[in-house]
């Protein structure tokens, strides 16, 4: 299912010419280096931040962990509107969506495969920062376990749970 719809999609980059693959292939590589800096960046002040907060402001622990659940509540906000306006856009005003309703594809997998890209389109850079943010907390606390376990069992289901919650609203 996934995979005919993927073969599909490069065949159709193959019949649009390599000048346009040669474009896509040098925007892929500066949006690599772009989103790069952008996760240095955030490691960067994520980590000064809570050496600040909890070292100079002299916070505590339990006031600095209330800014962070605040700033998650946000930023859950942020990725479920971002969902609901990228999947409007990949789903339905898409000429290539309405071009895959024409081939022999259930149409449950084709929204599954734009539900994907929409996933990835306006979630993909929130995700990247909240790692390297992720790894700056790590960093100060000299704790890489609970920061990989915090990813995964709190970060990735509140990015696919905002995605869940754009497409139920779409």
């Amino acid at each position: 299912m996934v995979r005919q719809l993927i073969k599909t999609k490069l065949h159709l980059l193959y019949l649009e010419g390599g000048e346009r693959m040669n474009r896509h292939l040098a925007r892929s590589i500066f949006s690599f280096f772009t989103f790069a800096i952008f996760a240095y960046l955030t490691f960067e002040v994520v980590r000064f931040a809570t050496t600040y907060l909890i070292v100079e402001a002299r916070i505590g622990l339990f006031l600095f962990h209330r800014l962070l659940a605040l700033a998650l509540f946000v930023f859950f906000a942020i990725i479920s509107i971002a969902n609901i306006l990228v999947g409007f856009v990949t789903v339905f005003r898409n000429t290539e969506a309405e071009f895959l309703h024409t081939l022999p594809i259930k149409p449950v997998e084709i929204f599954l495969a734009r539900f994907l890209d929409s996933f990835l389109y306006s979630s993909a850079l929130m995700l990247i920062l909240v790692l390297a943010a992720v790894s700056g907390y790590a960093a100060f606390f000299k704790d890489p376990f609970t920061a990989a376990v915090g990813v995964f069992l709190s970060i990735l289901p509140l990015i696919l749970s905002a995605a869940c919650l754009g497409v139920i609203v779409l």
